[in-house]
């Protein structure tokens, strides 16, 4: 018996591959390159799909299942550090000059977080085999840092700070679900 799989004649120009880079913004006017990561990066769509049960039903039926909780998450295992991102990780804080002459960048939080606190999105661009011009994008949508933010220094190691960013869905949109994916057709 011939061995049994899946690969095709298009399985090679069918992968993503590489780590990708993390954009705050991506696509907007105030687009930043968020930096260099070690140890990759995630796209995740953590969803609750409960099933309605009714009686006389022996198991779930087609058309009973709906979503009831969706909650998307980018983690950045980022490496390269600047104060912009040292304050996307503190929703709600401030930079401030320190020193005179200024030599350091200040960064301070009060524990209110505003609406202008949430950045647009939150996206991975990755390489893929099937487009040499485009790329798939993994976006979360009205993006915040939701956890905590842990720099730890390691003799002759670099320091890697992981930070979670959750999708927010919006008031005014509360049936769509705060992610995308774009993924490119082939060259071919």
């Amino acid at each position: 018996m011939a061995a049994q799989h899946g690969i095709t004649a298009t399985t090679y120009q069918n992968l993503i591959i590489d780590s990708g880079a993390i954009y705050k913004n991506y696509g907007e006017a105030n687009e930043l390159l968020i930096g260099a990561t070690r140890g990759g990066n995630t796209f995740t769509v953590e969803q609750e799909i409960r099933e309605m049960e009714v009686d006389g039903a022996h198991g779930a039926v087609i058309n009973s299942e709906r979503v009831v909780r969706s909650a998307p998450k980018i983690v950045a295992n980022i490496i390269e550090f600047s104060a912009d991102l040292i304050q996307m990780a503190f929703p709600g804080s401030t930079t401030a000059d320190f020193g005179s002459p200024k030599t350091h960048d200040a960064i301070t939080r009060a524990v209110r977080i505003a609406s202008t606190d949430y950045f647009t999105n939150i996206t991975i661009i990755g390489e893929t085999t099937r487009s040499a011009s485009q790329y798939v994008q993994c976006s979360i949508l009205n993006a915040l840092s939701m956890e905590g933010f842990e720099l730890s220094f390691t003799d002759k190691e670099e320091t890697v700070a992981t930070v979670t960013f959750m999708g927010h869905f919006a008031a005014t949109d509360l049936a769509t679900e705060p992610w995308r994916i774009r993924y490119p057709v082939s060259d071919a």
